[in-house]
C-alpha cells in the first residue's frame, strides 16, 4: 500500500492536469512530482497525521497546489506542443 500511495502521489496530477490543462508544463510536473513523493515519504515515515488524515491526502494537496505555482510562474507549452495533443 506504501508502493501505490508513492505511485499515486507522484503521477496523479501530472497525468491529469497535463492531459486537461493547457497551462501544464514540463517543470511543474517535475515540481508536483517531487513535492508529492518527499512529503508523502515523510509523512508515511515518521507517522504524521495532518488533521487525523492518511498521509497521502495532504501529500497530493501539496502535489495539486506545487503543479499549479509553478506551472503559472513558468513558461506556458508553446504552440507548437499545445497544438500537438489537439489543446488550442
Amino acid at each position: 500500500l506504501l508502493a501505490f500511495g508513492g505511485l499515486q502521489a507522484v503521477f496523479l496530477w501530472p497525468l491529469v492536469l497535463g492531459l486537461y490543462w493547457s497551462r501544464a508544463n514540463g517543470p511543474g510536473a517535475l515540481a508536483s512530482m517531487v513535492s508529492g513523493i518527499v512529503s508523502y515519504g515523510v509523512l508515511s515515515q515518521w507517522g504524521i497525521k495532518l488533521a487525523g488524515l492518511h498521509a497521502i491526502v495532504p501529500s497530493l494537496t501539496l502535489a495539486l497546489v506545487v503543479f499549479i505555482t509553478v506551472s503559472l510562474l513558468t513558461a506556458p507549452p508553446s504552440r507548437e506542443v499545445r497544438e500537438l495533443f489537439g489543446q488550442k
